[in-house]
């Protein structure tokens, strides 16, 4: 257990409590863990309910009559994906920034937060009803500009990091046969290179991203007029046309099974939602210049999103617990950028 978690949010408890994924449906566990959190609940009235679609950690609401809070379970070896310590400094500043419910108390295997009362948002969201698109754009360059925007995008540093943790195989038989014969880490490494010299050459905005919005990771609020963003865990500062990009991508859906990249909105039927998201972010509407240069990187960023991923899900392919194709979905990701480069498509200006 790391000092710091115990000790470096000032005001907010840590409870010396270890809490597995077996373990978080648990009453014996869950309740008396809840009661260290809320004090003032009584026990016969705590609900547990696992949440859904979570693929880098375990999430849990624990209610109690009319309240309730999340708590978030680290995934196995996540910490090799993400700074724990960043990812608490970071929710604790959107809770203050009014973008994210508070931080409530600290624990050995995660911690526990605010329940944004809403329904979570699907695909179909934003891709079935237009309003709820511009509601997304609207929200997403509230975030951006409002936000503090000072440092340098980590998004290729944390990509080189990763691609140190990736095995060179895997124990599963099955996995490691897609690795290798699916999966060309000279050739990510490769295209990796070339989207950095070619992205930090460009005069792009940055400021602090979401980084993860797929659509599980947003809340429509119960009058249907507000979004909330949950999951901050890989927060940082980057490119805002990146933002925009990873969401795009993630409008395909998450199951193997269903994913189609076909389905998010490009061209023609982008142009509009790029021109909200622009006019929200700068107080004015854009020059059709403006709006064919961002959409333009827009676009060719959903690569980076995709390969990004792929880098991504071949680390939880070899060290996740959590049930789910880490091996076909890097594979996925990683056919999108071959195929858009062999069909010359999204390439730069």
């Amino acid at each position: 257990m790391s000092t710091w978690t115990s000790s470096f949010v000032e005001g907010v408890p840590f409870i010396p409590t270890s809490i597995t994924h077996v373990q978080c449906e648990d009453l014996d566990v869950m309740v008396p863990f809840a009661l260290k959190v809320m004090p003032e609940w009584t026990a016969g009235n705590v609900s547990v309910r696992r949440m859904t679609d979570g693929i880098t950690n375990i999430v849990v609401k624990i209610s109690h009559l009319q309240e309730a809070f999340v708590i978030r379970i680290y995934g196995n070896r996540t910490d090799v994906l993400i700074d724990r310590k960043k990812e608490i400094e970071t929710h604790m500043l959107i809770s203050q920034s009014g973008f994210g419910a508070p931080v409530l108390a600290l624990f050995e295997t995660g911690y526990a937060y605010g329940f944004v009362p809403g329904t979570p948002c699907t695909p179909a969201t934003f891709l079935n009803n237009i309003d709820n698109a511009k509601l997304f754009y609207t929200t997403l360059a509230r975030l951006h500009t409002e936000m503090p925007s000072e440092g340098k995008p980590a998004i290729f540093e944390t990509a080189e990091r990763w691609l140190l943790e990736v095995p060179k195989e895997y124990s599963n038989p099955k996995t490691d046969a897609v690795f290798k014969e699916s999966i060309d880490m000279a050739y990510i490494t490769r295209k990796l290179a070339e989207f950095k010299e070619e992205v930090e050459s460009a005069d792009l905005a940055t400021g602090f991203c979401h980084n993860d919005l797929l659509p599980y990771n947003i809340i429509m609020s119960p009058e249907q007029d507000k979004l909330s963003f949950l999951d901050y865990e890989y927060g940082n500062i980057s490119y805002f046309a990146y933002d925009v990009a990873n969401h795009l991508n993630e409008l395909a859906g998450l199951e193997v099974k269903t994913l189609d990249y076909s389905r998010p909105p490009c061209g023609d039927a982008l142009r509009p939602m790029i021109v909200c998201y622009l006019t929200a972010f700068h107080g004015q509407e854009p020059t059709d210049e403006q709006t064919t240069q961002f959409q333009s990187w827009v676009e060719r960023l959903r690569l980076l999103s995709h390969l990004f991923w792929s880098i991504w899900a071949l680390i939880q392919a070899a060290n996740s617990t959590i049930d789910f194709d880490y091996i076909g979905y890097a594979r996925l990701r990683l056919q999108q950028v071959k195929q858009a480069e062999a069909e010359a498509i999204y390439a730069p200006n």
